[in-house]
Formats: C-alpha cells, sequence, structure tokens
C-alpha cells in the first residue's frame, strides 16, 4: 500500500512513540524466549538479547546508508565487542538472491548464532524520535 509522504510521516510517528514490546518469534515451544522486540533501542536491546541468549557468534547486516550517516553501526560494533564475527555492508531493494546466498555464506563460514540486521528504516526512527544520529567529526 503506498501513501502519500504526509501519511506515513504521521503513521511512523504514531508508531516510534508506542512503548516497547516483545512478542515470541513462533508460537513453538522450542523457540520460547527467541522473541522480536519492537520500538527496541538498538544498543541497549540488542546487546542484552545477544547476552540472554548466552550468542558469542553474530552477523551485522546493515544498510550503507545507516553505516554511512550514523555512528549506529559503529556504537552497536563497539557494545558487542567480540561478539561480532562477521559484517555486510548494504543489501540490494527486495533482498536479491545472491546477496542472501552472500549472507548465509557468510553466516555458515563465521559459525554465527545469530544475524543483526539494521537500515535506513531505523535511521528515519532515530530522526523521528530527535535522536542525534550523527557521525562525530574527525
Amino acid at each position: 500500500m503506498n501513501l502519500p509522504d504526509a501519511n506515513m510521516s504521521r503513521l511512523e510517528g504514531h508508531f516510534s512513540r508506542r512503548d516497547k514490546r516483545t512478542i515470541q518469534q513462533l508460537l513453538i515451544p522450542a523457540r520460547k524466549g527467541h522473541d522480536a522486540i519492537f520500538n527496541a533501542n538498538c544498543l541497549g536491546d540488542i546487546s542484552d538479547a545477544i547476552q540472554n541468549w548466552g550468542c558469542r557468534r553474530a552477523v551485522l547486516v546493515h544498510s550503507k546508508a545507516l553505516d554511512g550517516t550514523t555512528d549506529v553501526i559503529k556504537k552497536l560494533e563497539e557494545k558487542l565487542g567480540s561478539a561480532v564475527v562477521g559484517k555486510k555492508s548494504g543489501v540490494g531493494a527486495h533482498s536479491p538472491y545472491d546477496d542472501v546466498l552472500a549472507i548465509a555464506s557468510m553466516l555458515n563460514e563465521k559459525d554465527a548464532e545469530r544475524l543483526i540486521s539494521g537500515k535506513q528504516q531505523l535511521l528515519r526512527r532515530l530522526q523521528d524520535r530527535k535522536v542525534d544520529t550523527s557521525k562525530p567529526e574527525s
């Protein structure tokens, strides 16, 4: 559904003000404790989830825009430390097959336990909340 920009902005603003909530990813006993987090604080909630799950090996997949225009990815890497075993910057629109295969290969090669994904929509949500996303000047 394509909405005019004004309506989309209004909707994004509405959703960005909601409280954080979690839901179980799949409603089967084997996935208990594996939650999707909505309206998360990317630095705190992601590192907490990785720690709670006992994850020692994660791969970050993020948009070039998020890494190029903010310091969010750098801060997340610093926060997760040695748990980040690989990174992929940029995935084509609609996740092209070649990108999916490259990510799957990296997950296998790095023996990763989790994949953490972030994209430009995260940047828009941060900007909606008036969070300073600018990279520090060198």
